[in-house]
């Protein structure tokens, strides 16, 4: 059974306060220093994480309605992902086979993207 180490009432599994938390799979909490990356970003890796911000940005400026045909529609598909991921997963890297296939199981109509 995986232990939850709670601190101040949290539960803590990640990066806080520079300092990073984990429970090994002996059940033992695990905390050092966070360690600063030693190289700068790439270019591959600053041109992907500018391609999430712009799906991001695309996301914020659906209609509620556009943002719940997407949820229904991954729903229905049975993916285990929401509404939010397909659809920055599909603006990305768009595979409009993915997004039919997904449209066909649900019934729902996703393409175009407006906006």
């Amino acid at each position: 059974m995986k232990r939850m180490h709670c601190y101040l009432g949290l539960i803590v599994n990640g990066d806080l306060a520079g300092v990073t938390i984990y429970t090994s799979r002996r059940g033992h909490v695990v905390m050092f220093p966070k360690a600063p990356p030693l190289n700068p970003p790439t270019i591959s890796q600053l041109s992907n994480r500018a391609g999430f911000r712009q799906a991001a940005a695309l996301w914020r400026q659906q209609t509620t309605a556009t943002k719940r045909k997407w949820a229904r529609a991954v729903q229905i598909a049975g993916l285990r992902v929401g509404g939010y991921n397909a659809f920055v997963s599909y603006v990305v890297k768009p595979q409009t086979g993915y997004v039919q296939t997904v449209e066909h199981q649900s019934g729902i109509q996703l393409l175009p993207i407006g906006s």
